[in-house]
């Protein structure tokens, strides 16, 4: 009978080595191209939030898919040795005082000159790279840099997804700005601001769950069939998903700016793309788009390029039965359906009864390190 069982258990064995060696080698092309794509993008922003570029330029000296990454790099001028200067030392955020911050002040920064950070910017090229908002509250209950108080999400080795950051993690960045919306101005509302970013408080501490959440850090995601774009709000109907694959997705991937973007829908910036309601969205969805950018000028994107290129590695056509660009459309999607922190940065506000406000209001940013003009590529 032991020899019966054992004789079982081995077959069992075999037949899974069997199975899980012809899933692999069958594997649709798409999938292996998109999910190395979503792998070498989470890279990098890994190698952001770490300050450690080990692991991606690893991946690029001895992986194929990573070496096809590291000859785009270098077409373009991308020198995988850059080091990030660091021209101060210790805070560059002044400590926390009501004359400079408030509650629900959205912040922004970069860590200028890195490898990781340009490659940020390559793939979509931009002057920010992390977002949060402040919830001094928090920060008040024990009021030092190492209170958890800017709500965001983040990728690293202790953490994927919603976070609660502290002010000395956003201290070592070269640029943090700070953005301060006229909550009255917008909506016309004069005494209802504390009372709706407690709204988006609670919505953020619904998913977060105290730390105990189980989300993941996501942009992009494969979810079996094709590359999907995790949309800024949860539960959305973007493209051709089953509800529930959808619902799923967009609950369980979080970006930073996805997650200050949130936190402001919670609060009735309901504008843009998902929106229904007169008060505008945070987001400029046209920042990236025609007439703002051209296709050309899309199509120089590292996202485009690096894309296209895992796609043509293995042996997949970029162009639709129609003659469409395939990877520009999924790129247009990407930037029409996921919050991006320079959109954030450069909202064009409306007034509540759809009237031009021009900007956000220039007196409510203030950036502290490097002026915004050095950053960038």
């Amino acid at each position: 009978m032991k020899l019966k069982y054992a004789l079982i258990i081995m077959i069992f064995a075999f037949s899974l080595i069997i199975f899980g060696c012809t899933t692999s080698v069958n594997e649709n092309p798409k999938a292996k191209a998109s999910k190395e794509f979503v792998k070498t993008f989470n890279l990098a922003v890994e190698s952001v939030y770490m300050g450690d570029s080990e692991k991606l330029i690893n991946y690029m000296e001895n992986d194929k898919n990573g070496k096809v990454l590291k000859n785009l790099l270098i077409e373009d001028g991308i020198d995988i040795n850059t080091s990030a200067p660091k021209y101060w030392a210790g805070f560059i955020l002044p400590a926390f005082s009501k004359s400079y911050f408030s509650d629900g002040d959205i912040l922004l920064n970069r860590d200028y000159g890195s490898f990781a950070s340009n490659l940020l910017d390559w793939l979509i090229p931009s002057l920010y790279t992390h977002t949060g908002v402040l919830d001094k509250a928090r920060y008040e209950l024990n009021q030092d840099a190492d209170t958890p108080c800017i709500m965001s999400a983040t990728l690293s080795e202790d953490v994927s997804g919603l976070t609660l950051q502290t002010w000395r993690d956003w201290a070592t960045a070269s640029t943090v700005t700070r953005m301060r919306l006229d909550y009255s101005y917008l909506t016309g509302n004069f005494s209802g601001f504390e009372v709706n970013f407690q709204t988006g408080k609670d919505n953020f501490d619904y998913f977060y769950n105290d730390g105990d959440n189980n989300t993941d850090y996501g942009f992009i995601y494969w979810d079996g069939e094709q590359l999907r774009w995790v949309p800024n709000l949860p539960g959305s109907d973007v493209g051709d998903e089953t509800w529930s694959t959808k619902l799923w997705a967009s609950a369980h991937y979080w970006h930073c700016s996805k997650t200050a973007w949130f936190i402001y829908y919670s609060m009735g910036f309901t504008g843009g793309v998902y929106g229904n309601g007169p008060v505008p969205d945070i987001e400029n969805n046209d920042w990236y788009l025609p007439p703002h950018t051209t296709e050309t000028r899309l199509k120089t994107f590292g996202f485009y390029k690096l894309y296209k290129a895992f796609l043509e590695l293995q042996g997949e056509s970029t162009v639709g039965e129609n003659g469409e660009d395939i990877v520009l459309n999924d790129l247009e999607d990407a930037i029409k359906y996921v919050a991006i922190p320079d959109e954030i940065r450069f909202a064009t506000i409306n007034k509540p009864d759809g009237t031009e406000g021009g900007p956000l209001n220039p007196y409510n940013i203030k950036t502290w390190g490097l002026p915004e003009w050095l950053l960038g590529n």
